[in-house]
Order: C-alpha cells, then structure tokens, then sequence
C-alpha cells in the first residue's frame, strides 16, 4: 500500500529527535550544522506537513509540545531504521571490493590470471584499500559461459573467437597457439614447415571438446577440409605435455603453456606451411552493471596482457 501524501521530510524528523535528545533547537541546530532560523523554518513545514503544532514558540524559548513529544519518539525509531539501511548499504557496497567470483579457461587461468591478481593487489595496496579476495574457478571455455549466465562468476575469460550474443564481451589478449613434439619426433627432424595435410595422418594431443585450444585446431582442419582420423583426447595442458614429451603425438598448446619448455629444448615447435593458430581471449559478462572491483580486473586483464 502506498504512503499517502505529503510525506514528513526526514531530516525533518531527524532534527526533532535532536530538539527532544538536546532540549532546545538551538542545540539541535548547532548537531546539524545549520543555523537557527533554518531549524525552526524546517520544523514549521514539518508542522504543515502533518498538520499538528509540535514546537511551543515563547519568549523564553521553543520546547516541544506533547505531541512533539509523541512525534518525536515515533521518529526515534524511523531514524534508527535509517541508520541501519545506511550502515548496511556501506556494507554492501564496501563488500564490492572484498571479493570477485571469476571464471577462466585453463590457460588463462594458469598463465595470465596470476599476473592479473598481482596488479590487482599492487594497486590496492598503494591506495591503501583492503586487498581484494578473488575466488577463481578454472573451467573449460564453454563452461565458463555458463557460470556466467548463471551468475556463479561476475567476469569470465574464454580461449574462443566465439562468443555468445546474450552476453558483453572484450578482446583482452591474442594468444598464438602451436604444435609440439619431443625433440626426437620424426617432424622435428625434419627442419621444415609441413603442409596442413599431414594433420590428418597424424598422432594429435590435444584438449577435450568445449575447449577453446580444440576449438581452434577443428577450425583450421575444417577451413582445409581434412579431418584428424587420431587424436589423444587430454583434460589438462600438464597431461598434454607430458604426453607429448612421452612421445605419444604431437601436442596443440598455447605458446603460454609451453614457454619453458621451448627454452630449455625440452619440447620443439613443429610448424606449420602458411598456417598462423591464434585465437582471441575474450573477458565476458552478464548484460547488467559490473561491480566496481570487477571493472578493475578488466581493465588490468586489458592493459597488462598486451
């Protein structure tokens, strides 16, 4: 049911409370910071507005009447509520930068999320904010999006080109992929780049389907019209190259993933005849407002991966 109208002003009924707590308006009027004839003013329209008298005006003074007295007890409790909604609001709102729910595919999250929190609390600390706490949750790509939609993470990071229309989305990285093999394998001997074609007679380890690496390597088969007959499928990039350094196959990874290993020769590049495996890696989110500690880690996520 709607209040019915016109409604007392609450600082109004704030300054009653005082004139009651303090006994004279021109102690209540010095609490509120504003001057005397600016009180009384107030508690004139207050008086209108409920249509009863609740400051007795004499020469001696102002106190307030019986009513007044009624009135302003009432507001007490009003005010009290309002105290509560307001320290609760903070509360809330202080909780936006305490914790974020974030959803990120495997390589994202072993190899960029890490620097990402790093700047993150480098930046609170030097504005001397309470450090955040991120709560990250590694998924592959496609359940990434729906821990999105399902609100079970605030900002999510994918390994696709493919995003879904119902959410927001932002290039915050290009990631290259590439083929790995054991220094022994027959295609690394061979010192040169090989034709796309010979993915199909192959020995491929790679992620499972709904990750954003498999995603990438059917493109590329599917845009040359071939079809890999022999792929090892792997849940991890840890289990993909250990495979590969076991000799089982030829491995599809991001060049995140395998940096190490390239430099200290334990894994060789087997490239590819004018072939360039990249892909974007998108933050998305739902199509409402972010928290403000979210727009934080996408901003970082956007200017520290390039």
């Amino acid at each position: 049911m709607p209040l019915a109208h016109p409604i007392p002003d609450l600082s109004a009924l704030d300054l009653l409370v005082s004139i009651k707590k303090e006994g004279s308006i021109s102690k209540a009027a010095k609490a509120h910071m504003i001057s005397q004839p600016a009180a009384s003013m107030k508690i004139r329209m207050l008086e209108n507005t409920v249509g009863l008298k609740l400051l007795e005006r004499t020469s001696a003074g102002a106190r307030l009447t019986e009513t007044g007295i009624l009135i302003s007890s009432i507001s007490e409790r009003i005010i009290e509520e309002i105290y509560e909604i307001q320290e609760v609001a903070e509360t809330l709102k202080q909780s936006d930068h305490k914790e974020l729910k974030v959803s990120a595919s495997t390589t994202v999250a072993e190899y960029l999320v890490p620097a990402w929190i790093h700047q993150l609390h480098l930046e609170f600390g030097q504005s001397k904010k309470p450090v955040p706490f991120i709560k990250l949750s590694i998924k592959n790509s496609r359940d990434v999006t729906e821990e999105i939609r399902s609100k079970t993470a605030e900002i999510g990071f994918i390994e696709s080109d493919t995003v879904p229309e119902d959410l927001n989305s932002k290039v915050v990285f290009e990631d290259e992929l590439v083929l790995v093999a054991k220094p022994s394998h027959p295609l690394v001997k061979r010192k040169k780049a090989i034709p796309v074609s010979f993915l199909s007679d192959i020995r491929i380890c790679t992620r499972e389907e709904g990750s954003g690496t498999r995603e990438v390597l059917e493109k590329t088969l599917r845009l040359h019209d071939i079809s890999a007959a022999n792929v090892v499928e792997l849940a991890s990039t840890t289990a993909i190259k250990t495979a590969v350094g076991l000799g089982t196959g030829i491995g599809i990874l991001s060049m995140l993933a395998v940096r190490n290993e390239i430099a200290l020769s334990s894994l060789k590049i087997v490239e590819l005849e004018n072939v360039y495996l990249k892909r974007n890696i998108h933050a998305i989110w739902r199509k409402d407002r972010l928290s403000h500690l979210a727009n934080e880690f996408l901003k970082i996520s956007s200017t520290t991966s390039r």
